[in-house]
């Protein structure tokens, strides 16, 4: 058990690395850069990333350490994460190393706000999540293995590329070994790592997949980029640049966020970027489910909002089908959503997807108007947050 005074600095000093992240990602880039250039294969494009999970990292760290007295709650959001991790590749012997340097990188831009009783706590801190990191991870890539599949990343070819009517690219892919792990549940995702020309590292991106068993390989399905807030440029190259015969590195299926088999009322609700993952789980649903099926999409603004016409024709489609977009920039009262009444459906599954914060809000708007019947899954959009 920590003693309350080092509960007390870790929180202390959490709270300054939350006002004061952009500095420690600034600090934590350089540091890898010059000392473990390796780690930056799996890191790079996650700390370049702009916008509301720029710095996922620290984020993570700071919700972390604010419960630490209850790491057991912390579990749960382990879980889905550590998924993503076993995805990417990360490996034990990563969080010494990420720890050290994060913490030295906190240490130089925090200064004499650091002190060292903080320092040492927040140490501790990090350990303490690590352990339980790397005990799940161990079992998660222990399962993938003992399921036919691979640790890291294995090559498969581009057999076909297949445009379709909503501006989807459809991609088909084959292991050059022959083998792969079945998919079975809508949800599940990839990782492609690609080493693109003029590039020091790889970049990594994760996509839906689904098994195309006749194929014997999977089908991935992506967009182009919309707007320049959702710019990928894994994405741009496949579509762009990669050709029917080339190769690509892909990872073992993983993910624990899966769409349910129910005949309850489904409400689907996200923001920015997290659209997307949410699409993949109503684009596997039949035309002829007779459920109510509710998508909410907010947006900062017009500008910026994605699929809004590819997601109101197929919530037409359905039987019972409804989408609304709303805009947060039209809130004036502190919120970052605010809840339309067709989203408090009785017995619904709700699928969130978002920023920590969005999704705290929905669930407590959601618990206010009594919906204790209610069964909720969520994830966060920004699939490559380390911690």
């Amino acid at each position: 058990m920590l003693s309350l005074e080092t509960i007390n600095e870790i929180k202390k000093i959490a709270s300054a690395i939350s006002v004061n992240g952009e500095i420690i990602k600034k600090i934590f880039i350089e540091k890898l850069q010059k000392n473990v250039p390796e780690l930056l294969h799996i890191f790079y494009q996650i700390l370049q990333k702009s916008g509301r999970s720029k710095i996922s990292l620290i984020d993570a760290v700071y919700s972390a350490a604010m419960q630490i007295e209850h790491i057991d709650r912390f579990v749960p959001a382990v879980m889905q994460v550590a998924h993503k991790h076993r995805s990417l590749g990360i490996q034990p012997e990563h969080y010494p190393i990420v720890g050290q340097h994060l913490v030295d990188s906190i240490q130089e831009a925090l200064g004499n706000q650091a002190t060292e009783a903080g320092i040492a706590a927040l140490q501790l801190a990090f350990n303490r999540i690590a352990d339980v990191f790397i005990q799940v991870e161990k079992e998660l890539y222990q399962a993938v293995e003992l399921e036919g599949g691979w640790r890291l990343f294995k090559p498969f070819r581009i057999v076909k590329k297949e445009l379709k009517n909503d501006g989807a690219m459809v991609l088909y892919i084959v292991p050059l070994d022959g083998k792969i792990v079945p998919v079975t549940e809508a949800g599940k995702y990839v990782s492609v790592r690609i080493k693109m020309p003029g590039e020091t590292y790889f970049l990594n991106h994760q996509y839906a997949v689904a098994e195309e068993k006749e194929l014997g390989g999977y089908v991935l399905t992506m967009y182009p980029s919309l707007n320049f807030h959702m710019n990928d440029r894994v994405t741009d190259y496949i579509l762009d640049v990669a050709m029917e015969g080339d190769i690509l590195e892909i990872s073992s299926p993983a993910g624990l966020f899966v769409l349910k088999k129910t005949d309850n009322p489904i409400v689907f609700i996200c923001e920015g970027i997290g659209t997307a993952t949410l699409k993949h789980l109503v684009d596997s649903l039949e035309e002829d489910i007779e459920n109510p099926i509710i998508f909410i999409q907010y947006a900062r603004n017009q500008e910026v909002v994605i699929y809004q016409e590819v997601l109101q024709r197929k919530m037409n489609q359905f039987i019972n089908g409804k989408y609304e977009v709303s805009y947060q920039d039209n809130y004036t009262d502190g919120h970052l959503a605010i809840l339309p009444i067709t989203a408090h459906q009785k017995n619904a599954d709700i699928y969130l997807c978002g920023s920590k914060s969005f999704m705290d809000e929905i669930v407590e708007q959601l618990h206010e108007e009594d919906d204790n019947k209610i069964q909720i899954h969520r994830t966060f959009f920004d699939s490559t947050m380390f911690l």
